[in-house]
């Protein structure tokens, strides 16, 4: 079934057997109030030959990549560490790797990713630190990156906006206003664009906006709708310049 929908969509995707049913999940929206809930139901257990197929096949995919992306929890069964493999992986091949996760999976992801795009509580709970200040923000993102961790973070601030860090410094951007009918894959859909964008020469600012456009594009469909190409390009466009250094 996925596989059937990902085809209509013109997704390319390379589909690996495993031993269990995919997981699934769905949201649920309350027209009267317009609240919505989402029910992620628990995944198949993954065996260890499940995990070391899904290493070997991604090595092989990768050989003409520019970019590895990973993002979510991790599988029933599979090693907290498990993502540290796959940035190993990534630094064989020469490949920038870019992840999106929480909890111990980003606690144990390793040194040397690209490029990491945590949420404020995400980077609270990484760096063992009560963030309040933009102050905080700052010198948290930047301390991550002195510890070899990654080298750019896009940290997400939801109305706020977002920062980007590097070692040279860091950049606010104002967040795009939109009103919100549905928040199911705005931070996959920033994470995309911020790859899509890199990967057609843009300059990380500009891809960091990019970014920023697919994610509040996804606002604005319900349910799991996609985030529309004419709305990302259009947002982008509009997109206010950086609140600053």
């Amino acid at each position: 079934m996925i596989r059937h929908m990902m085809q209509q969509e013109g997704v390319a995707h390379h589909a690996i057997p495993i031993s269990g049913f995919t997981r699934e999940s769905l949201a649920v929206q309350e027209l009267r109030s317009g609240k919505q809930y989402r029910f992620i139901l628990p995944g198949p257990e993954l065996s260890h030959g499940d995990q070391e197929r899904c290493l070997d096949e991604l090595s092989a995919a990768a050989s003409g990549a520019q970019y590895i992306v990973a993002s979510g929890s991790l599988p029933l069964g599979v090693p907290d560490a498990f993502y540290s493999r796959v940035a190993g992986l990534a630094r064989q091949q020469g490949k920038r790797f870019m992840l999106d996760t929480s909890g111990v999976a980003l606690k144990q992801a390793g040194l040397g990713i690209y490029l990491l795009k945590p949420s404020l509580r995400e980077l609270s709970d990484l760096t063992a630190q009560e963030i309040r200040t933009e102050r905080d923000e700052e010198y948290a993102a930047q301390q991550i990156i002195a510890q070899g961790r990654c080298e750019i973070v896009v940290l997400s601030l939801g109305a706020q906006g977002a920062l980007l860090a590097t070692a040279a410094g860091y950049e606010r951007f104002v967040a795009i206003p939109v009103e919100a009918r549905s928040t199911v894959g705005a931070g996959d859909s920033t994470l995309a664009g911020i790859v899509l964008a890199l990967s057609q020469g843009s300059p990380l600012r500009d891809a960091v906006r990019f970014g920023m456009a697919a994610g509040a594009a996804a606002l604005l469909g319900s349910g799991t709708q996609l985030c529309r190409r004419s709305d990302v390009e259009r947002l982008y466009a509009n997109a206010e310049p950086l609140r600053g250094n």
